[in-house]
């Protein structure tokens, strides 16, 4: 939780870094600024600018920033937010992702998720269950761009999953939720096992914002969290034995690991399991 003052600090020091890029100087409008339930809607201008820019929402609960545009009206957008926060667990979040800054990214995507990816440039939230990526390249864990067509990129770790499938979330486990057309697709990261989900993104995220737990099957978090357990932005967990074994079913550690380290274990382990009949037995060498 911040307030208005340290509010003003994030934007003016974000506007600083927006100044040197641009090669121009841009002054905070300190006395339009509009305080709503969530935070602050803040303006700002060039120096010698008659006309207005976008202004940035600040909220109040997880001290991120989130862009607006010129296209509607300041209460439009306002209310977008305001429609969007609840849907994706903001007030839940331990990590917003920066300013969307991926163009390249962002093209590629539906219309109308590139939007919300530009309001909110994806987070993790519900203490680490799901993390939804952004359109940026820092921090490497968070890129949408690294996992979907970079250096590791899901299509090429799992072969069912297509090039343009769009692995827009994963759980805290390192199961993978992917865009394929309209329908949300959850990819079990231990088997490569695909269901569709009969939903689309914003279904969803409305879906795990009403029953985390639940819907996103996070009783073995809840277990990790009570043990006194914590899950850092970009990190996931590790279960040991996989959960496809029959053995899991007596008991299995909760590890926290790199997000790249478990998605690549799990990407692994099942290339190795791939042709094995169910039944068979495997053992499992950890180096």
């Amino acid at each position: 939780m911040i307030n208005r003052e340290e509010a003003n600090h994030l934007v003016s020091d974000w506007l600083a870094g927006q100044s040197a890029k641009a090669n121009i100087r841009l002054i905070l409008l300190e006395q339009q600024t509009l305080e709503t339930e969530f935070g602050w809607v803040f303006f700002y201008n060039s120096a010698d600018a008659i006309a207005g820019n976008a202004p940035v929402i600040v909220d109040r609960t997880s001290g991120s920033l989130h862009a607006t545009g010129t296209a509607y009206t300041t209460a439009e957008y306002i209310e977008e937010f305001r429609r969007t926060r609840p849907i994706v667990g903001l007030s839940t979040a331990s990590f917003v992702g920066p300013l969307a800054d991926d163009n390249i990214v962002l093209a590629m995507l539906p219309r109308n998720y590139a939007s919300f990816l530009q309001s909110v440039n994806g987070c993790v939230v519900y203490d680490g269950g799901l993390h939804i990526r952004g359109a940026c390249s820092i921090p490497d864990w968070h890129s949408l761009r690294r996992f979907w067509i970079g250096d590791d990129s899901l299509s090429a770790l799992y072969s069912g999953v297509n090039a343009d499938d769009v692995p827009f979330a994963q759980d805290c486990f390192g199961n993978q939720f992917l865009l394929r057309s309209k329908s949300v697709f959850r990819l079990h990261g231990d088997t490569g096992e695909l269901k569709d989900l009969a939903l689309g993104w914003h279904g969803f995220l409305a879906a795990a914002a009403a029953n985390p737990t639940e819907f996103l099957s996070l009783q073995l978090l809840e277990r990790f969290r009570n043990e006194g357990g914590w899950l850092e932005p970009g990190q996931l967990l590790n279960i040991y034995p996989p959960l496809c074994t029959v053995e899991s079913a007596n008991g299995a550690s909760l590890k926290p690991i790199s997000a790249r380290e478990q998605i690549r274990f799990l990407a692994d382990f099942t290339a190795q399991i791939a042709r094995l009949p169910d039944d068979s037995k495997i053992r499992i060498v950890l180096e």
